[in-house]
């Protein structure tokens, strides 16, 4: 056999088979209402499922985020309000060890100084990271990988009334609660008409 027949058949054996897409389920989109343990506060509902499971975060992303300390939360929120309306920055969703240290209006968590920039505060609480850092961290170098983790990242939005939201938030174990098994998990709303903050708190195992 000639040598560019070998070279054609060689070439073949790795063309011949296309590339396939990576397919990634999706995730149910349940309204807050429906799914348990949800909370409601002032017509929002609110509602936080943890994704612990090696293979269920493998089969929504096809990745493991405990193996770099990291976990995604499904959030999901409902506006039953005939009038109010929210926001919700996911920049605000956070986690914290438990105890003592709350989250409501008068316990300052996070914050900005005079000049715009984020302040580091005597706080616990380990905030949400972004779906393009959260690859960048996880050395996610699949390009198809690393944008289902953005797109299924959960947004900043405000919620008018009897309007739905949802999405993954990504956050860090702290190690308090890595060895105690459970942590805090807090969503902060702000109602539009008077800035008032609303906190929501779930316990979370993992």
């Amino acid at each position: 056999m000639r040598r560019r027949d070998i070279f054609w058949l060689v070439f073949g054996s790795f063309t011949a088979v296309p590339l396939r897409a990576m397919n990634f389920r999706e995730y149910p989109a349940t309204p807050a209402s429906s799914i348990s343990g949800a909370v409601s506060r002032d017509g929002l509902v609110v509602a936080a499922v943890a994704m612990t499971a090696a293979a269920e975060q493998h089969n929504y992303f096809q990745v493991t985020f405990a193996r770099k300390g990291f976990f995604p939360v499904y959030i999901s929120l409902e506006n039953r309000a005939s009038a109010e309306r929210f926001f919700i920055r996911r920049e605000d969703i956070g986690v914290f060890s438990g105890g003592r240290e709350r989250t409501n209006s008068g316990d300052v968590v996070t914050g900005r100084s005079k000049v715009g920039e984020r302040v580091m505060l005597a706080s616990s609480l380990a905030l949400s990271v972004g779906g393009e850092l959260i690859a960048a961290h996880m050395m996610v170098r699949a390009t198809e990988i690393r944008q289902n983790i953005i797109k299924k990242e959960f947004r900043s939005v405000t919620l008018g009334p009897r309007e739905l939201s949802h999405g993954f938030v990504y956050l860090p174990i702290p190690l308090a609660a890595a060895e105690a098994g459970s942590l805090v998990l807090r969503i902060r709303a702000v109602k539009m008409a008077d800035g008032e903050p609303i906190d929501f708190e779930f316990r979370l195992s993992i």
